[in-house]
């Protein structure tokens, strides 16, 4: 866990995201969680943050068109009405969810 780090989409630090997102997925194999089916069928963003709300994760608005979502040290910013249908975006918020252990059920 890294404690104190907050990471957001503007950030160097995606590798860290990575490297962390990897090792919640090992800790939440072992514990016998997977990935989230209704979390892979998402596409809006609005449903991406409400999935984040539900899942326990702190969602705060930066201003009328973004907010940031955060649990577990880790920070993401995204736009409140946006369709994510690029699978490379959808992989990097997903990868963002399990870095903050919310990806998993």
């Amino acid at each position: 866990r890294l404690t104190g780090k907050k990471f957001d989409s503007h950030s160097h630090l995606m590798q860290e995201i990575k490297e962390l997102a990897s090792k919640k997925e090992l800790a939440a194999a072992e514990c016998g969680l997977k990935l989230s089916k209704k979390l892979q069928r998402l596409e809006e963003s609005h449903d991406f943050i409400q999935f984040a709300k539900q899942k326990g994760a702190q969602v705060t608005p930066k201003s009328t068109k973004y907010v940031r979502v955060s649990n577990e040290g880790v920070s993401w910013v995204m736009a409140t009405t946006q369709h994510i249908t690029k699978q490379q975006i959808r992989a990097i918020v997903i990868t963002v969810f399990k870095a903050m252990g919310i990806a998993f059920e």
